[in-house]
């Protein structure tokens, strides 16, 4: 079953947009590990 363009786009942004998530998270996390005492 083929997807329409609109809904490809959509799906991608989405992605794009959890990814980023996890990266901020992970990042926050890396920091907050390198600071602890």
């Amino acid at each position: 079953m083929r997807r329409s363009n609109d809904e490809e786009g959509c799906f991608l942004y989405f992605e794009e947009a959890i990814r980023a998530e996890i990266l901020r998270g992970m990042e926050n996390l890396f920091s907050a590990v390198a600071f602890a005492p």
